[in-house]
């Protein structure tokens, strides 16, 4: 995700959405700018935009030192939807272009098991997981977890072998300090 500031105009650039799409539209003067594939809205909305992010997708375009997991994802029962795509934390987890299209996965999304496709009418399709089907999403936001499923799901956080998180987070800790101390050494201040 990215928001570029160009002579007033904030240009907004997220993955697509229908939840986002619905939300930014209730920006007065936002419009989707085909040419560059990105939503425009004035510079003065960044932070609605902000807040229109975090809701559907659990981050923004600012750099983010939360943390990141990998999730399984087991649908508990059959999940037809007919927005075309099944989205889940904020997550595009695959869509259908077509009634026989089937049903692709989308990018950081891995299906481990079950059946993913496409149905319906030519002009009226959806894309349907059946129960028991198992997808793995990766470098999700944490805090995206807080993002209401719409679905009955079960949800088991995976571990990477070999990874000593509480190693890792004290390591991050010590770094963060130094890095503040070499910007108050240069004289450069985050400003919050």
């Amino acid at each position: 995700m990215r928001i570029t500031v160009k002579e007033g105009k904030a240009y907004v650039e997220t993955p697509y959405n229908k939840d986002f799409v619905a939300k930014i539209k209730q920006i007065g003067g936002a419009r989707w700018n085909s040419s560059v594939r990105c939503w425009v809205v004035p510079e003065s909305e960044i932070d609605t935009v902000r807040t229109y992010m975090k809701e559907v997708y659990g981050e923004t375009d600012l750099p983010d030192e939360g943390e990141r997991i990998t999730i399984d994802v087991t649908f508990d029962e059959d999940v037809y939807e007919w927005d075309r795509e099944i989205v889940l934390f904020g997550r595009q987890l695959c869509r259908a272009f077509g009634r026989d299209s089937g049903a692709k996965v989308s990018d950081g999304v891995t299906l481990i098991e079950g059946e993913i496709g496409s149905g319906g009418s030519r002009n009226n399709y959806n894309v349907w997981a059946h129960a028991g089907a198992r997808f793995r999403i990766r470098d999700l936001p944490r805090t995206a977890l807080s993002i209401e499923s719409p679905y009955k799901v079960t949800v088991v956080e995976v571990q990477r072998e070999g990874v000593d998180r509480e190693a890792l987070m004290a390591e991050k800790a010590k770094l963060m300090a130094r890095l503040a101390e070499i910007n108050a050494l240069l004289g450069e201040y985050e400003v919050e």
